[in-house]
């Protein structure tokens, strides 16, 4: 099973703290259940550049460009993902590694930030 979840579990998410709470939500039952032996996991999904709420509403698009905290992540990616996490050959992992966090922003990526 494959929780869409979001960054914002993560990092917060301002005035939408019911959201991030969802997303925290799905993170745990991801690993309830891998803890009782399913093959589950939880994306953490930044923000998606062509599909979903940011390219259908021109201000988020504007706020999530503007922002340093997440990478925008390509429909692409995230279909490799899939392809990847529901191979039936993929294997179970521990509940410590119930969450795939995707677009996390780090360090390294501020080397690469204009001046």
């Amino acid at each position: 099973f494959i929780f869409l979840s979001s960054l914002s579990g993560i990092y917060g998410s301002v005035s939408q703290s019911n959201y991030a709470a969802g997303n925290t939500f799905q993170d745990a039952m991801a690993q309830y259940w891998i803890f009782h032996g399913e093959k589950t996991i939880s994306f953490n999904l930044g923000w998606m550049r062509t599909i979903g709420i940011i390219v259908e509403n021109e201000e988020y698009q504007r706020v999530r460009e503007m922002g340093a905290d997440m990478n925008q992540i390509e429909e692409e990616e995230l279909m490799a993902l899939l392809d990847i996490y529901c191979d039936p050959a993929h294997p179970i992992f521990p509940p410590s590694r119930s969450q795939l966090l995707v677009g996390v922003v780090t360090p390294r990526d501020f080397h690469f930030l204009p001046v």
